[in-house]
């Protein structure tokens, strides 16, 4: 299944009735993109490729990577604040940018591990770009807090002040894990990811007993996805 590309109908969100104006829509068909070309990376590894279909492969990659880059640059209004310096947990304004947040890091980290992995990159080129990866896990980390509900900010108006707090032993709602099931599912199944693949894991499976999709508990164990 990991060798068969998106098909045809899946690459636009027409049929679903879903427009194109929103950031939300055109996060959506960047993620068909970026699966497309995962698909189409894993497809080289199963066959003899040539060298130009893989060079095909990651000038798509660099495409993609550059539509990631100008999509962050259309959201700028998506406001994230340090709350934790030590630990690194983000604030946001509302739930929705957060969750939006967490998915275009994920996109933008298995874009990254396409190019990287995936395509033969030179070495000196694989090292930055494996960092710029563990950049974008970093941010995701530091995200995961506020959607499941446990950094609040409680704001003093009248002595002009804003006090953080933040609780990660607050047991979140299964509507906030819900909404981290996918991105969490995606990083914990990229390569090369170091500590942060194993704390994605760890959370991916606490995210199981919350929403009670118990498959999601295997992410803990040896044997889990890979990407």
């Amino acid at each position: 299944m990991r060798v068969i590309l998106l098909p045809e109908w899946m690459h636009s969100g027409e049929v679903f009735g879903q427009g194109t104006g929103g950031v939300e829509e055109r996060l959506d068909a960047l993620a068909v993109r970026v699966v497309e070309l995962r698909g189409r990376s894993v497809a080289l590894g199963v066959r003899v490729a040539a060298a130009a279909a893989a060079k095909r492969v990651y000038s798509e990659g660099k495409r993609v990577r550059s539509a990631l880059e100008a999509w962050k640059g259309e959201v700028d209004w998506i406001q994230r604040e340090m709350v934790a310096a030590k630990e690194k947990v983000y604030y946001f304004p509302t739930l929705a940018q957060a969750a939006l947040w967490c998915h275009y890091l994920t996109l933008a980290m298995l874009s990254e591990s396409v190019l990287s992995e995936g395509l033969g990159v030179r070495e000196t080129r694989n090292r930055r770009v494996r960092g710029g990866r563990l950049t974008l896990a970093r941010q995701l980390m530091a995200s995961v807090s506020f959607v499941l509900g446990q950094v609040h900010i409680a704001e003093n108006a009248a002595l002009g002040v804003r006090n953080a707090t933040w609780d990660k032993t607050l047991p979140p709602s299964p509507y906030r894990a819900s909404l981290l099931v996918w991105p969490l599912t995606v990083a914990s199944g990229i390569d090369r990811l170091e500590q942060q693949q194993r704390w994605f894991k760890a959370q991916l499976g606490y995210l199981g007993r919350v929403t009670g999709v118990g498959v999601l508990e295997c992410a803990e164990g040896e044997e889990w996805l890979t990407f």
